[in-house]
């Protein structure tokens, strides 16, 4: 403790002498240049993600911890967080970035920035399948756009609301939008707009029943306008859909043509993900015309060699299913049978790839909140060691003042620690005494068993009795792969009316309850053999699948580490021996 508060003293003294050292340190984070910045971050998207991510967070951290900043530059820094994030296709964390530049100030009074937000979250929405909040978000994007007179992000906005509302199957309220957008370009003589116009108003149709001739009349217009203004990627796509539209009317001579076309077009202009996805057209319409084997088999090759080539691998799964079609076709069986296992391999891992990444972002979102908190309390103690530097000089008061809110802070995170760790300590002994009362109850009182099931109209306090008395006696928390459906199993209950009692009768969720009795398990191991086992070895003991969730779980619950909480008790434990010898 003395040691803490000399320490304490010398730091005290250094700033009342060292202030105007201070200074130009302080100075010199803010002389950073949060326009440069922004520009580097918009250089590197999309291609050079983790600089962009790297620069954005250094952005995001300087607006967030610096006093002086301006609201626009906060604004900025979480509009470009949102973009790097949706680059990185994690459109729950973009989501809240651009939701973060919406709420501050200068969004309320920059109607174009208030509207890019609004358009790139109704992006994010419509990429999670939450079409109505992006409907929603969409609209108040258009407003805006209407209010400053932007035609560009009018039309924009119009035929991403169109788009909407055609992934929703309501084409003929995507028909009518797609016509007043066409109507619009043409009054703002936007000729790209016009075309986009008429290539969405061409997919709508297509869509619809019996609207091929509307459908092939507005792709043939937008295959010209694309032509003219030079737009070889809306060219092409536009091409793609109106030999698809063809192909489905049987007129697959024509389509090919276009796609042939289409095909030397792109290798002209070194457009590899486009000649992947032709060949890919090219290969199922030779196949859907029942062409030539030679040539089906031609175009298949290309696309595999087209799509390794140009590294848009996301096209692999459609070639693979093309493929599967053309090995049943010419009754190669063991071949198909290879590829079906493999697809299906590809399909697990995806799921598997899919759930991970939804979890981590969940994680890391959870993490983001926390550093939010923390960049707040950052602030605000910045600002009050700022305010303690500006009147060191003008009274030595603070210097008592300071030193005695020390001890007593001091005092105070000791004294909590010290009631932390003995509740703990309770809990531990505890968890051994539940046991004995669960061994006990389970000698005197039937439990679920195959031939003793309770009645399907028992008390909830009954059902989660059994739930408990089952988890504990059987330590079934250990399996890091327990799951409620095994619960469910094990005791022949609806998962649920399982997940029912828990939250009613306990007001807590299966993961919980689980996470609460590996943590109460970790006590009780690192009390009895923490001196004989390895932390590792004990949270692995206990249930937990990794070291990192061992941790947070642990802290979450304790307040300390395991680590931490070991050497305490070893603390404790060489205290009593001591005590004993003398």
């Amino acid at each position: 403790m003395n040691t803490y508060l000399s320490g304490m003293i010398r730091l005290f003294i250094l700033l009342v002498f060292f202030s105007a050292q201070a200074r130009p340190a302080l100075a010199q984070k803010e002389r950073l240049n949060p326009d440069k910045l922004r520009k580097e971050i918009l250089a590197a998207l999309p291609n050079e993600l983790d600089k962009a991510d790297s620069l954005a967070i250094m952005m995001y951290q300087y607006a967030h911890e610096t006093l002086t900043v301006h609201d626009s530059i906060k604004a900025r820094s979480s509009f470009l967080m949102g973009m790097v994030q949706y680059y990185k296709s994690r459109f729950l964390m973009a989501a809240k970035y651009y939701q973060e530049a919406l709420d501050t100030d200068y969004a309320r009074k920059t109607n174009l920035f208030a509207g890019a937000c609004y358009n790139n979250l109704g992006i994010v929405l419509d990429k999670r399948g939450e079409f109505k909040q992006a409907l929603k978000v969409y609209y108040q994007s258009l407003q805006l756009a209407e209010t400053r007179g932007d035609s560009f992000a009018i039309i924009q906005t119009w035929s991403n609301i169109s788009l909407l509302e055609g992934k929703n199957l309501n084409f003929n309220r995507a028909i009518s939008i797609g016509k007043e957008v066409l109507d619009y370009s043409y009054r703002a003589g936007d000729s790209l707009g016009i075309g986009i116009s008429h290539q969405n108003l061409a997919l709508f149709y297509g869509n619809a029943t019996g609207m091929f001739d509307s459908s092939a009349f507005h792709y043939r217009i937008a295959n010209r306008l694309f032509e003219a203004e030079d737009k070889p990627y809306f060219l092409i796509g536009s091409q793609i859909g109106y030999a698809s539209l063809l192909a489905g009317r049987g007129l697959y001579e024509e389509a090919r043509a276009i796609l042939d076309k289409m095909l030397i077009f792109s290798q002209q202009r070194g457009l590899d993900d486009k000649e992947a996805l032709i060949y890919l057209q090219l290969t199922e319409l030779t196949m859907n015309a029942g062409m030539d084997e030679k040539l089906t088999t031609r175009y298949m090759d290309a696309s595999q060699k087209a799509i390794e080539r140009s590294d848009y691998l996301y096209l692999m799964p459609k070639f693979k299913q093309l493929k599967l079609r053309y090995l049943a076709r010419i009754q190669d069986y063991t071949g198909f049978d290879q590829l079906l296992t493999d697809i299906n391999k590809d399909q697990e891992e995806t799921v598997t790839k899919q759930t991970r990444e939804a979890y981590e972002e969940l994680k890391m979102l959870y993490e983001v909140d926390k550093l939010s908190v923390k960049l707040l309390l950052a602030q605000k103690d910045l600002k009050r060691r700022n305010d303690i530097i500006l009147i060191i000089g003008l009274t030595t008061t603070i210097i008592g003042f300071f030193l005695f809110m020390t001890l007593y802070l001091y005092r105070r995170q000791k004294k909590n620690l010290d009631t932390l760790y003995l509740m703990n300590l309770q809990l531990a002994r505890q968890q051994v005494s539940d046991e004995v009362l669960i061994s006990t109850l389970d000698e005197n009182k039937a439990d679920f068993t195959d031939n003793h099931q309770p009645e399907e109209d028992a008390p909830q306090q009954v059902l989660y009795q059994h739930i408990v008395q089952r988890i504990v006696k059987q330590k079934l928390y250990t399996n890091p792969y327990f799951s409620i459906h095994e619960l469910s199993d094990l005791l022949k209950r609806n998962r649920k009316l399982i997940s029912r009692c828990l939250r009613e009768v306990g007001n807590t969720s299966f993961s919980a309850l689980i996470n609460e009795y590996r943590v109460n398990e970790a006590r009780r191991l690192l009390m009895e053999q923490g001196h004989e086992l390895s932390v590792n070895d004990i949270g692995e003991q206990c249930g937990f699948g990794s070291r990192i969730s061992f941790y947070r779980n642990f802290k979450e619950a304790t307040g300390f580490s395991p680590t931490a909480y070991l050497e305490r008790l070893s603390l404790d434990q060489a205290k009593v021996v001591d005590d004993s010898e003398e």
